[in-house]
């Protein structure tokens, strides 16, 4: 079995477009095993970073983690 790598993005107090181009960035580097979360709380980050995860191809499931804050899962399909 092998252990994923997890790489974490914290957009917390972040503002468009930087959420979306931080999680692009470690879409880019990440290898095939790595998942990636990414933290939000700018609401637009929820349309702009699932589309771009459908484009570069990253499963994606989100998950309310607080008011207004959010934990995006990505995950590279096989």
């Amino acid at each position: 079995m092998t252990t994923k790598h997890v790489i974490e993005v914290d957009a917390r107090g972040e503002v468009c477009p930087v959420p979306l181009m931080q999680s692009v960035a470690a879409m880019k580097k990440a290898d095939g095993d790595a998942i990636i979360e990414v933290l939000i709380d700018y609401a637009p980050a929820l349309d702009t970073i699932p589309t771009q995860c459908a484009r570069l191809g990253w499963d994606l499931t989100v998950e309310e983690t607080g008011s207004s804050e959010w934990k995006l899962t990505l995950v590279k399909k096989s």
